[in-house]
């Protein structure tokens, strides 16, 4: 029997707040999580992505706070800013009759007025691993934990992979241990290393999926993928962006998001698309935080568009997981991601509370075992798009002509401001820290 917010235990001001934003009826991870969290176990979340995971950690903890609203009471780490920022949106929102203070801990932001709110002992906070760690090594920022209730980790196989481990482990040894705090780990996706730590750690394993929801894909999605040569890449992006934008009501008010595999890929691609004028925006991770903020609210809003249509998000693998943002009808893979599951998470951002998506992918016959791989990952095939000789001789043609002109600019203009430089030079420190932590984490190991 299905319970109420209520039923569950999460006391009747939550559930009124519940109600009040329309959102009725526990999801299964709701269902399956609330009583075990609020009776005190330690649990590992599995649900599919869209099915409501932040609720099932964020209503109990809420619940909790009423007996102890002391301190920092819980504390949530997630992969990615904008994710972290959604979370907080949650937290305020569903806390809002409690009074609850929360703040975010992120990286490319002040680092002293971060300091300033973890010393306001807020009752939670919600951080990306590397910044906290950072702020961590100060005694006194520690102290702000010691009545620490709740550690959550979500999106947790992305946490607990190689590039967040150094991080992580320094945060844990800066926080109440394991006995003395609740622990709560939620996913899409299960690795073998996420199994094992839920093991290590005595936490309850709740899936709420079944077997064939493993890698499930939104069920009103359709996919499709068109094969091409590497230089019409563009020129088919703005020939399927241009159907879609002017699309008719079946599509009004839908957006889009253009998927790419790197930063400057990203900033080449949403510049030339403005150049072209259709309405983008960027995101990835080598924008200041202030800009990536702006940009995804720029894209909520559709305040970007100016006019010209609806706006498009181009951006890197960050705004692939976690982010909730119901009106995309279009994902478009420039490209694939490295891993097969990526793919799930991306074409997960469209589809959303029970509306229809499409899901299209751009790419050349070298990625066909990638291709094979997702297949095989989500059970379902792909309809190839077939282009006609009308739309290869247009695509050849007056759309190459187009494309090709604001693409000179787009690359003078890149060029000129030295932001290639910039990027690559991010991604080299980010690679020379990454492989400095390995040294350690391998020199650690030899001395123990």
């Amino acid at each position: 029997m299905r319970l109420s917010f209520e039923e569950l235990g999460v006391g009747k001001s939550i559930a009124g707040v519940c109600k009040g934003l329309d959102i009725t009826e526990p999801s299964d991870i709701q269902q399956s999580c609330i009583p075990e969290i609020l009776a005190g176990r330690n649990v590992l979340g599995v649900a599919t992505t869209g099915s409501g995971k932040t609720l099932a950690f964020t209503l109990p903890m809420l619940r909790k706070l009423q007996e102890n609203p002391f301190g920092v009471f819980g504390l949530v780490l997630t992969p990615t800013r904008e994710l972290a920022i959604q979370i907080q949106e949650q937290i305020l929102a569903f806390g809002s009759t409690l009074g609850v203070t929360c703040e975010t801990v992120l990286g490319r932001m002040d680092s002293c007025t971060q300091q300033l709110a973890i010393r306001t002992r807020p009752n939670f906070i919600v951080a990306t691993p590397g910044r906290l760690a950072q702020l961590l090594e100060s005694d006194d920022l520690r102290e702000c934990f010691q009545h620490l209730a709740y550690l959550v980790l979500d999106e947790a196989d992305r946490l607990l992979c190689d590039g967040f481990s150094e991080s992580l482990a320094s945060i844990l040894s800066s926080i109440p241990p394991a006995t003395a705090r609740g622990t709560l780990l939620f996913t899409a996706t299960v690795t073998p290393l996420l199994s094992k730590v839920a093991m290590k750690y005595g936490l309850k394993t709740i899936d709420a999926t079944t077997e064939d929801q493993a890698h499930q894909l939104p069920t009103r999605l359709e996919q499709h993928v068109i094969y091409h040569s590497r230089l019409l890449r563009y020129q088919i992006l703005f020939w399927q962006l241009g159907g879609y934008i002017t699309a008719d009501k079946e599509h009004r008010g839908r957006q889009a998001i253009v998927f790419v595999g790197g930063c400057l890929e990203c900033e080449e691609t949403s510049w030339l698309l403005s150049e072209l004028g259709v309405a983008a925006v960027a995101l990835h991770g080598q924008l200041s935080q202030a800009m990536r903020t702006r940009h995804l609210q720029q894209f909520r809003l559709g305040a970007a568009a100016k006019g010209r249509g609806k706006t498009v998000l181009v951006a890197t693998d960050v705004a692939a997981r976690g982010l909730d943002i119901p009106k995309v009808g279009l994902v478009v893979n420039l490209g694939l991601p490295r891993e097969p599951v990526d793919y799930v998470h991306r074409v997960g951002r469209t589809a959303r509370a029970g509306l229809s998506g499409r899901a299209l992918t751009i790419i050349d016959d070298t990625a066909q075992p990638k291709v094979d791989e997702i297949v095989e990952l989500t059970g379902q095939e792909w309809e190839t798009v077939e282009v006609t000789a009308a739309e290869e001789d247009r695509l050849t043609g007056p759309i190459a002509h187009t494309v090709n002109q604001a693409l000179v600019k787009v690359k003078r203009r890149i060029s000129d401001g030295g932001l290639a430089d910039k990027i690559r030079d991010g991604a080299r420190r980010r690679t020379e820290t990454r492989r400095a932590g390995n040294k350690r984490r391998a020199k650690a190991a030899e001395d123990n």
